[in-house]
């Protein structure tokens, strides 16, 4: 059975990248809440300057904000983690195999069964393992030289895994 063998290291920008990847294909992702938020908010805006009463004008500013900042917090959230999070600050080496998935990294060893993870998702140059809407792994495919070896680890990850299904909002 091939076992096989990933190093590589993530940078903040690179994790940063991935993540906002992960979002935009679990809803509508950064961009599209900002750009949301911001319509609603030049919106309200909008309704406010040309005097229109009540309460709506109010509520819509109230929710472009909202979406604006909410979004801003959850981006602070993730860069704190990855600084925060030994594991980023030494090469990791990721191991697949048909037995489950082994990593090693300034944070210690772990070798996790396939059924620990719930889906998979391949955005771009990355590999995603899920195992919730909060923890996942991220492998960058890059570290994978031969394109043929890069095939067959993702072939692997498909027999063992399902599709993280794409969602809209």
């Amino acid at each position: 059975m091939k076992t096989h063998k990933l190093t590589y290291e993530v940078s903040e920008r690179q994790f940063m990248q991935a993540v906002r990847a992960l979002w935009a294909h679990r809803a509508i992702g950064s961009k599209g809440n900002l750009i949301a938020g911001g319509l609603l908010t030049a919106g309200a805006v909008f309704m406010l300057w040309q005097g229109v009463p009540g309460i709506i004008p109010w509520l819509l500013l109230g929710g472009g904000i909202a979406v604006i900042a909410l979004n801003t917090l959850r981006d602070r959230r993730w860069r704190h983690y990855y600084r925060e999070n030994p594991r980023f600050g030494a090469p990791i080496t990721a191991r697949l195999s048909q037995e489950g998935v082994g990593v090693s990294s300034a944070e210690g060893e772990n070798d996790l069964r396939w059924t620990h993870f719930k889906h998979y998702a391949v955005l771009g140059d990355t590999l995603y393992l899920i195992v919730d809407a909060q923890q996942f792994s991220i492998i960058p495919l890059s570290a994978c030289k031969d394109i043929q070896v890069r095939a067959a680890l993702i072939e692997l990850v498909k027999t063992k895994l399902k599709p993280l299904p794409r969602r809209m909002l």
